[in-house]
């Protein structure tokens, strides 16, 4: 039966859910989750983070919380019927943007109904207040209509509203199995704020909430302004974090951004000078298809010979992984391909990874029939993580290449160090 409201209990979606989480679990090599204890322990909760990967933003949110969560996103992609009644299964409802007109941007009322009864519900309702997505370790400025939203459920609502920061950093955007830091920040009271400020106008007010979170997310990731100088920036913070701890090596990234933005304010012309030389070796490693991992780790370049030494050790097994699971990775990268948004891709191949286990059924069968039921169980276990292993092993050559081709760039080392 149906559910006839969103916030509903559905054993169909319960089941779906575990069955996504799985996926995107798999899509890391690294997931790791900090800050639960920020979250608050009384009323409801608006999720806010930041926008970075297009749908595995709101997948890894899925993967983090403990409940169903709801979603908006942009109402035009729920012009078909079918994919809008699929993705109010998936718990999604369209929200218009002022892009669409002032007339369909007034449809949002509805919006901010349907929103009281999620949160009066418990549901955590989750919004990417950038509105659009950006792969950099960036920010876009934020949008007015998680704010409206829950300036507009607080007035007919009696529980305590959040809106609870979180700051997702991706090791890179592009390239599938890298690792993930999803961080839960310190959330603002909006029942309290407004309580406090009972008279000022709702556009100044979300003018203030939309300045405080726009920190506090920032607080959570590496944020280096979008600028001329992204590229460089980023190279010198990449340079200067060794650790392979998630949580050490963001502490240290964003210690060095600090010290640039003060540097470029306090000393520009020696700012100026730094950047420009760290702006030439960045272009250098984009040109030379250099992963920034190759620079923050340039000192494990005996660890990446190891790794793919293994990999040509262990060859028979991962050849036969490769063989198996080609039906779905390279599907899964034919169609990310096509993908013009590079950042895209690896939703693609989350969603692709979606039919592994399809797959795993047929070879179980094939296997129960043909061998003793021992060695058809021994053989199963070995193939499951056949996709995983795969693109781990493509991952592993795919480093060391990288570290290589860093080694081809003159006097490299040299500059990088003069730098840092």
């Amino acid at each position: 039966m149906a559910r006839e409201h969103i916030y509903d209990p559905d054993l169909g979606y319960t089941v779906f859910r575990w069955y996504v989480n799985a996926a995107v679990l798999s899509s890391y090599r690294r997931f790791k989750v900090i800050g639960r204890e920020n979250c608050p322990k009384d009323g409801s909760i608006i999720d806010s983070p930041n926008h970075a990967n297009c749908l595995m933003d709101a997948l890894v949110i899925l993967r983090s919380e403990h409940r169903a969560t709801c979603f908006v996103a942009r109402a035009d992609i729920f012009r078909n019927p079918k994919v809008a009644k699929f993705l109010t299964f998936l718990r999604i409802m369209p929200i218009m943007r002022k892009r669409d007109g002032l007339e369909e941007v007034a449809k949002n009322d509805e919006i901010i109904e349907n929103s009281i009864q999620i949160l009066r519900h418990g549901m955590p309702f989750c919004i990417m207040p950038e509105g659009a997505h950006q792969a950099k370790h960036s920010m876009l400025p934020l949008g007015k209509g998680i704010f409206r939203i829950a300036l507009g459920t607080l007035e007919n609502f009696d529980d305590k509203l959040y809106i609870q920061p979180i700051g997702l950093e991706y090791t890179d955007y592009f390239h599938f199995r890298n690792d993930l830091l999803i961080t839960y920040g310190r959330p603002i009271d909006i029942t309290a704020v407004k309580a406090e400020n009972p008279d000022t106008p709702a556009p100044v007010l979300i003018n203030q909430l939309k300045a405080e979170l726009t920190e506090r997310i920032r607080e959570l990731i590496l944020y280096i302004p979008n600028d001329e100088w992204y590229d460089a920036s980023y190279l010198i913070a990449s340079a200067r974090s060794e650790s392979l701890c998630q949580v050490e090596a963001l502490k240290q990234k964003r210690a060095v951004a600090a010290e640039i933005a003060s540097l470029r304010e306090a000393e520009p012309e020696k700012a100026l000078e730094l950047l420009s030389k760290a702006d030439s070796l960045a272009k250098e490693c984009i040109e030379k298809d250099v992963d920034m991992v190759s620079v923050s780790h340039r000192k494990l370049f005996g660890v990446h010979i190891l790794r793919a030494i293994l990999t040509i050790i262990l060859s028979p097994y991962i050849l036969a992984c490769a063989l198996l699971s080609s039906p779905v990775t390279l599907i899964g990268e034919k169609v990310a391909r096509q993908m013009k948004d590079k950042a895209f891709r690896n939703s693609i191949r989350c969603g692709v990874l979606l039919t592994w286990p399809v797959f795993l059924l047929i070879y179980a069968i094939l296997l129960f029939v043909f061998l003793p039921w021992h060695c058809a169980l021994g053989t199963l276990l070995l193939i499951a993580p056949a996709v995983v292993v795969t693109h781990d092993a493509i991952r592993a050559w795919r480093i060391l290449i990288s570290d290589i081709r860093l080694r081809t760039i003159p006097n490299f080392r040299k500059r990088l160090q003069e730098l840092l």
